[in-house]
């Protein structure tokens, strides 16, 4: 059988946005394809995964307690964790992220809350007296 340009994942060729950190790929989505893809065997899977175009950096490894996959992931995670991981130029394997991961690059809105901004002449003024002093006094 022989698997030609899937694209379970949105495409900007089908009118439909690609991930973006708004939107990403969602692990659980990939395991649903994957699996049904690995039911009619494994080459099928591989060249599935081959052909399948759209893959994004913004993937959310969004399982239920996802550092521990056999708990919520189906039983066959290792086989599609291996399938997407020899792939991972094409599909970015390596640049899926927990959630919180996953926040901590991309969500917009807490971009920059963590940068301290440039000190002006009165900082460095004041960072440089003892404690409970200024440098006025």
């Amino acid at each position: 059988m022989m698997v030609t340009d899937y694209s379970p994942l949105p495409c900007n060729s089908c009118g439909i946005a690609v991930a973006d950190e708004d939107h990403p790929i969602c692990q659980s989505y990939v395991d649903v394809c994957l699996g049904g893809a690995l039911a009619f065997g494994e080459s099928f899977a591989e060249e599935f995964v081959r052909t399948t175009h759209s893959w994004s950096r913004f993937w959310l490894d969004d399982t239920p307690v996802s550092r521990r996959p056999w708990l919520h992931r189906p039983s066959n995670y290792r086989t599609v964790d291996a399938l997407l991981g020899a792939e991972s130029q094409h599909t970015f394997f390596g640049e899926r992220k927990h959630p919180e991961d996953f926040a901590a690059a991309y969500l917009k809105f807490i971009r920059g809350l963590w940068v301290r901004p440039p000190m002006n002449a009165v900082d460095r003024a004041n960072a440089m007296q003892p404690v409970g002093m200024s440098a006025d006094e």
